[in-house]
């Protein structure tokens, strides 16, 4: 959803994306891109059509309040996305950081 936001600027009357725009910033499976905005459309955030076959994407008002509440105030859950969650792991001189989505983690190491 953020990607969508990001592609639209958050502006619901941006010419809509083509599936496959999303995809490459997102490098999901076609299967996995297509289930996802087929949730995201019955759940009135986007709008959409012919997913299977490249389509077009448009961000919805409410897709536009539920990013920017997500965004806004990160520590509190939205209809659809949960919290923002970090974590901070430090042993010795190795530290890592896990923050966002995709669960990744920065890590580094003092020297």
């Amino acid at each position: 959803m953020y990607t969508i936001y990001i592609l639209t600027d958050g502006n619901r009357f941006a010419k809509p994306l083509i599936k496959d725009i999303i995809n490459e910033k997102l490098e999901l499976e076609d299967k996995e891109i297509i289930n996802i905005l087929e949730y995201f459309k019955d759940e009135g955030l986007i709008d959409g059509s012919n997913f299977t076959t490249g389509g077009s994407v448009s961000i919805t008002h409410k897709g536009v309040v539920e990013i920017e509440a997500a965004i806004t105030i990160p520590k509190e859950r939205t209809e659809h996305f949960i919290s923002q969650v970090s974590m901070n792991l430090f042993a010795n001189n190795i530290g890592s950081i896990q923050t966002g989505h995709n669960n990744q983690a920065t890590t580094f190491q003092n020297q």
